[in-house]
């Protein structure tokens, strides 16, 4: 699995994501399966978009760019310990 760390101002709550990649060609493009935005790590919250499409321009529908509502999000402080679930 790859991931990218993007930093950013405050967002606020966050409805929807434009994502996408701006390359062309033979083995340009990407499979999403879900993004995961973390607001902040000590006690912020988690937006997750499942998107499970292909970005590429000779796939299925050709799109590189895609809107993706966010389909859930988590208080970090409110998501169980695996220690206190023993």
């Amino acid at each position: 699995m790859d991931s990218f760390h993007v930093e950013s101002e405050d967002l606020g709550t966050i409805n929807q994501i434009i994502i996408g990649h701006e390359e062309e060609g033979y083995g340009a493009g990407i499979f999403i399966d879900y993004v995961l935005i973390t607001e902040n790590l000590i006690d912020g919250r988690q937006f997750v978009c499942y998107c499970s499409k292909w970005f590429d321009s000779g796939q299925v529908d050709g799109k590189i760019e895609r809107t993706l509502p966010v389909s859930a999000f988590y208080y970090l402080n409110s998501v169980p310990d695996e220690s206190m679930t023993s």
